[in-house]
């Protein structure tokens, strides 16, 4: 990661995430997955999108192999800024927030009764974003249901 992440300027870290913005402003990531039955990490680079106060992270575009180690990986992240630019952040497909919404300073689920989750969802709503849970198939439901 540490060499993928070289050229990037002003990179940020979101839990497993590394977040930078491109030469353009648009928000990019990569982050980490270890395939079932594989020796080596793979990273994975997609996009993200700030929404008011969520931040959106997309489906991944580009993988490629790594050697680097868990533990590189974790003392690369942990080397860059943490993102403050968002109090929550999701998944998001083609404008389908997928699963959760979680908190950006912790990391830990925005409880779906909670005052913050209100307020998570007025925000993607005013962004034309709609839910989904995961593994859901058919039409999504408006986000304020």
């Amino acid at each position: 990661m540490k060499k993928f992440l070289a050229d990037k300027e002003y990179v940020h870290h979101l839990y497993v995430y590394a977040i930078w913005a491109d030469e353009d402003g648009n928000l990019e990531y990569v982050t980490s997955l270890l395939p079932w039955k594989s020796q080596n990490l793979l990273l994975l680079r997609g996009q993200a999108w700030k929404f008011g106060d969520v931040l959106g992270i997309g489906r991944e575009e580009e993988e490629r192999e790594t050697t680097d180690s868990i533990e590189e990986i974790g003392t690369e992240l942990e080397r860059h800024p943490r993102w403050d630019r968002t109090k929550y952040y999701c998944l998001v497909d083609d404008y389908v927030m997928l699963g959760l919404m979680y908190y950006c300073e912790s990391s830990e689920p925005v409880s779906e009764e909670s005052e913050d989750y209100q307020t998570a969802k007025e925000i993607l709503r005013h962004y034309g974003i709609k839910r989904r849970e995961r593994g859901e198939s058919g039409p999504c439901r408006d986000i304020v249901d």
